[in-house]
């Protein structure tokens, strides 16, 4: 009994040490006052409030008491909106030296630092001074700054506020305006700031690739016509392109018949058998034409030519292995004409979709091997494929 009564009293004892213990600590809490962190959410309200009644004097005042606050460790404006303000308060000394000092050192300061809350200061600030960009333009303009110092003010005064919800200020217009000023200024030391983080502009890379399935006609010339019928053909192509250079490589796999019977080592080949036509092409070509719509390239380059049995006629015809035509190298030029599709085009992707009309002269050397198979090639397809080229940004 006097065991049961002991762990009775433990207990209780214990239930009440950790209720004080808890009570304590949730006075302590409620107790708390971070005083920095109080004023910097204050401030930052008053100097709101102070910027919507149009007191530039208390703003400035403000903003010089905030950042003499010992406050390592907390944030009290982020850099956007303390340049903001120093426009409306006609501060560009301080602006730009707040410019100058925005390297990664100090990113990765701020980075480390307690961020003020989100009380959505820079939304408010930005729509208040896109209603005000003419006038803070103009008194950029007169005041006492050098030229360099007054159009990178004016530029970056629309980096901070851009896009505007009237599309004034737009990243193609602020990109048209940074290169006006680093041609302007090409040694300024606004120069790197103003191609990091102003100047978002893409560029097309010299290198593309393409990829083509297509289908068309072709017809011998020569004693290759009087023994082979004109043929219709399907293949694909897979391109390579440097700037206006292309390597194109295409596998056309045409279909046929012989016209008469066709005499080779030991066997015929038999009076309207089908034959399987194979080029095999690498030639280069040089875009002479190359706008929004169109591209033109004449090419050159070689081939190796396969005048063969179908794989079926070859089961069915042991015999058969042994005749056609095999490999043999063809010289090879013609010409491209790309029609590039609109509708798959975008302003910010240099890719897009073609089609692609294509003529080839082909003059196989069948003589070297084959007597009574001299003749050239002609073929005319037409492709549907599509052009993939990268983006990088302009540094």
């Amino acid at each position: 009994m006097k065991s049961i009564f002991a762990a009775i009293v433990i207990v209780w004892v214990s239930a009440v040490t950790l209720f004080a213990q808890t009570d304590s600590l949730k006075r302590e809490i409620l107790n708390y006052k971070d005083e920095k962190t109080e004023t910097i959410i204050k401030g930052r309200k008053l100097t709101m409030a102070t910027f919507l009644a149009g007191d530039k004097k208390k703003v400035s005042e403000l903003l010089q008491y905030l950042q003499t606050l010992p406050h390592e460790d907390y944030l009290v404006f982020y850099p956007a909106e303390e340049w903001l303000l120093y426009y409306w308060t006609q501060q560009y000394r301080k602006l730009l030296e707040g410019v100058r000092a925005f390297d990664s050192a100090y990113i990765a300061k701020l980075s480390k630092q307690l961020k003020p809350p989100g009380d959505l200061m820079m939304l408010k600030m930005k729509d208040k001074f896109s209603q005000s960009r003419q006038e803070i333009k103009r008194q950029i303009s007169q005041s006492d700054l050098t030229e360099t110092e007054k159009q990178f003010l004016a530029l970056n005064y629309d980096y901070l506020i851009s896009p505007t919800a009237d599309q004034t200020v737009t990243q193609d217009t602020l990109n048209i305006s940074a290169n006006k000023f680093l041609k302007d200024h090409p040694a300024s030391e606004f120069e790197k700031y103003v191609r990091k983080y102003i100047r978002h502009e893409y560029i097309a890379s010299k290198w593309a690739l393409t990829c083509e399935f297509f289908t068309g006609f072709g017809n011998f010339t020569g004693q290759l016509a009087d023994s082979f019928k004109n043929n219709w053909s399907l293949g694909i192509a897979f391109d390579i392109c440097y700037k206006k250079w292309s390597l194109y490589m295409r596998e056309y796999f045409g279909f046929s018949s012989t016209k008469d019977s066709l005499h080779f080592e030991g066997a015929n080949w038999r009076k309207n058998a089908k034959a399987s036509i194979t080029l095999m092409e690498a030639s280069f070509g040089y875009a002479i034409i190359d706008n929004r719509y169109l591209n033109m390239s004449p090419f050159a380059g070689l081939s190796y030519t396969d005048i063969s049995p179908t794989e079926k006629d070859n089961k069915k015809y042991p015999e058969y292995e042994n005749i056609g035509l095999k490999y043999s190298l063809t010289y090879t030029v013609g010409f491209n004409v790309d029609y590039k599709l609109k509708f798959m085009q975008r302003s910010d992707d240099p890719s897009y979709g073609f089609v692609r009309l294509r003529y080839a002269y082909n003059k196989p050397q069948f003589t070297k091997r084959y007597s009574g198979f001299d003749g050239n090639y002609h073929y005319l397809t037409i492709g549907v494929g599509v052009l993939i080229r990268n983006t990088k940004r302009r540094q």
